[in-house]
């Protein structure tokens, strides 16, 4: 992607938020700006970004975008395979969005510890997650992540010794490119 024509959008409407006092605006700036950073692979400013974003999030009681944030900050540990640390704040995450009701969010998180499980090789842990995960996504019709949440669980029941009906994954994989 263009990375410095987003990092410039994201900064100056960053500035714009701190003119108007809009703190909720300068928290979702600063998550988009760490993102962008961590397209980048440049974990530590990231890493800032979010943290100054959960601040004010924090301060200003935004639920939902605390655990947009943690789960940002998650994302940064899972890449850097920093794995215990990414599962404490997916299950942070995972905590206010189950606080909230936010379905589409607690499947997300869900997900996210999943794979957790599977980088760790806990194959067990990564089925019982993903499975819910799933069972959500299907539930409030979440497409995007179901094809890489069906794909786990398949190569986690692979691990496991377990059936899975191929059928599915591929079914999905018609759907996802249709």
């Amino acid at each position: 992607g263009d990375y410095e024509n987003a990092l410039e959008y994201h900064e100056r409407s960053l500035a714009i938020r701190e003119e108007l006092g809009d703190k909720r605006g300068m928290g979702i700036n600063l998550d988009n700006i760490g993102i962008v950073h961590s397209d980048k692979c440049d974990y530590g400013k990231a890493l800032d970004y979010y943290d100054r974003s959960l601040a004010i999030d924090e301060e200003i009681g935004d639920k939902s975008g605390m655990g947009f944030s943690l789960t940002n900050i998650g994302n940064v540990y899972f890449d850097k395979g920093d794995y215990d640390k990414a599962l404490d704040y997916y299950d942070r995450s995972l905590a206010i969005r189950e606080e909230l009701g936010d379905k589409s969010g607690i499947g997300s998180s869900l997900n996210n510890i999943g794979l957790v499980y599977a980088d760790k090789g806990d194959y067990k842990k990564t089925q019982e997650y993903l499975e819910e995960s799933l069972s959500i996504q299907k539930e409030i019709g979440i497409k995007e992540l179901e094809l890489e949440t069906t794909t786990y669980l398949y190569l986690a029941y692979k691990q496991l010794g377990k059936d899975y009906d191929v059928k599915e994954i591929q079914t999905l994989i018609k759907k996802a490119y249709n």
